[in-house]
């Protein structure tokens, strides 16, 4: 998620009775719930692929929040005991112990991964024992609802000091009443997507991709563990047109509305989902999802251009990854783009982005030799 939410998060957990730790709670949570994503230094030095690669990794991990709490620790104690010019006749609470910062650190560094988790963009929990990616598909990477909560909470702090153990009590129950809301949303639209597909005749491939089959806490992981040449294929005797998986993911404007995508052997499916009940405003009609099909080519080309070190970076992040080829002057050009992220932010459009952060194009010579592979175009 965005580190406006992050931050107001740390700030809410810190008027929580987490604060009897001692002076440095506050800083402590709020520096822990935004550190995991100094990976994004990554970016800054190794461009768009080193980014992809290193994101949402070791310090989105079991492993990496354990050493970014103590470093947030060993941060907050070094400022607290820095050189004072001047002190004030007040008496200074108490700082809090190195266990008891660790201890509330972790706090901050849990639920930073636990937010991005929810969202579709998912983060490696493994790393760096394993660069599998999971998610569980809840949350857009910005949500204007759960921020207006977490906002409404700040500015009752600011008004309320004295009340602020039960405001942050109220904004936490009012957090988690939400995401069960989502929770709840999402798995009814899978649901309804798996009964669209029934009655259009539309089978899965196999059990694990009957979206109405999903538990409530599915928690979805990529790429696929199936050895290689087997991610993606059809089994003998089953149509081409079977259901190879389906995702419901989340919109900006509704907690209601899901991107629904359907991915087949040659192409994907994209539909805008209301799961509010027919009659409601907005809420969907059985029977009348307009899907947008998007070709997912397979040709030659597509498998040479894989071979190039920025497509193997964009394919081990995508999860669904979509291929179009178009040939000009002699070359080849291959572009991904990862279906999650296709479709257009407020509403479903038909096109190809033209430009996308999360678009890779790679062109190959005339004999199939890799020319060059650039981001978002």
């Amino acid at each position: 998620m965005d580190n406006i939410t992050h931050t107001l998060v740390g700030l809410t957990l810190s008027r929580t009775p987490l604060e009897r730790a001692g002076r440095g709670t506050t800083a402590a949570l709020i520096i822990a719930s935004n550190l995991p994503d100094i990976d994004v230094v990554m970016a800054l030095h190794g461009g768009r692929a080193a980014y992809l690669a290193d994101h949402r990794a070791f310090t989105h991990s079991v492993f990496g929040i354990v050493v970014l709490a103590i470093v947030t620790a060993a941060l907050v104690r070094s400022w607290e005991h820095r050189p004072r010019r001047h002190t004030s006749p007040e008496p200074r609470e108490p700082l809090a112990s190195w266990t008891a910062l660790i201890g509330v650190s972790l706090v901050g560094t849990i639920g930073h991964v636990l937010l991005d988790l929810a969202t579709p963009y998912g983060t490696r929990l493994l790393s760096p024992l394993s660069g599998v990616w999971y998610s569980v598909d809840w949350m857009p990477i910005i949500d204007v609802y759960f921020l207006a909560i977490l906002i409404g909470g700040t500015a009752a702090f600011l008004l309320r000091r004295e009340r602020r153990r039960g405001i942050a009590a109220a904004v936490i129950l009012l957090s988690l009443g939400y995401y069960g809301l989502r929770a709840a949303s999402h798995q009814a639209a899978l649901h309804e997507l798996g009964a669209e597909l029934a009655a259009r005749g539309i089978h899965p491939c196999t059990a694990d991709a009957d979206p109405s089959q999903a538990a409530l806490l599915a928690l979805y992981r990529w790429p696929s563990s199936a050895p290689s040449g087997e991610n993606g294929s059809v089994a003998a005797g089953e149509s081409s047109d079977c259901l190879l998986e389906a995702a419901a993911i989340p919109t900006f404007l509704s907690p209601f509305v899901w991107r629904m995508v359907e991915r087949y052997a040659d192409a994907y499916e994209l539909t805008d989902l209301d799961v509010r009940p027919f009659g409601f405003p907005g809420g969907s009609s059985p029977g009348t999802l307009q899907d947008i099909r998007f070709p997912d080519s397979h040709a030659p080309a597509v498998a040479r251009a894989a071979q190039a070190p920025d497509a193997r970076v964009f394919l081990h992040f995508a999860r669904f990854p979509m291929a179009h080829v178009e040939e000009a002057g002699g070359r080849t050009a291959v572009s991904w783009t990862d279906a999650r992220f296709l479709g257009g932010i407020t509403r479903l459009v038909p096109a190809h982005p033209q430009t996308s952060p999360f678009r890779l194009t790679v062109t190959l010579d005339p004999r199939g030799d890799i020319l060059s592979a650039s981001f978002g175009q």
